[in-house]
């Protein structure tokens, strides 16, 4: 073999070489963008599915809100005002907190946000709250409890 036909033998196997490399690199660079891009997806979907659940919350959250407000002006009218109290009212404000709470406790996937244990304590308040609440209504119906000094107004 002459100089030549070395040189050329060697040129070609340094652009074999190159090539190959090339190819390599370039064989990397898309598996990475395809794992990336499977990657991104993946991750997109689970934030829209959480951004989902957030929503749904939040709609429940609100009406539990709003519910709240509901019974607690109903407790102000008990408290401040004994001619106008609407027994049937104040029961049933308490019944629909009850139906929120058992609404959010039913949204599916609830378990991914963490509030469970604070639910499952908030109904527990709540189911206290509404036993006093029965308690006091029937006490309101006595009305030496309602007026204490009206036995002693009567015996004079």
């Amino acid at each position: 073999m002459t100089n030549l036909q070395k040189d050329e033998k060697s040129q070609t196997s340094l652009r074999f070489q190159y090539i190959v490399a090339a190819v390599v690199v370039v064989s990397v660079l898309v598996f990475g963008s395809i794992l990336a891009s499977f990657y991104f997806k993946s991750v997109t979907e689970e934030n829209t599915a959480l951004l989902k659940l957030h929503d749904s919350i939040t709609i429940h959250v609100d009406g539990l809100r709003s519910a709240m407000w509901k019974a607690d002006k109903s407790l102000y009218v008990l408290l401040s005002d004994s001619e106008t109290v609407q027994l049937n009212k104040i029961e049933s404000s308490f019944n629909i907190i009850g139906e929120k709470l058992k609404n959010i406790s039913d949204v599916d996937e609830i378990d991914k946000t963490g509030l469970v244990q604070n639910l499952n304590s908030l109904m527990k308040a709540h189911n206290k709250l509404n036993a006093e609440v029965v308690i006091l209504l029937e006490l309101r119906k006595d009305i030496n409890w309602l007026y204490p000094m009206l036995p002693f107004i009567n015996r004079t």
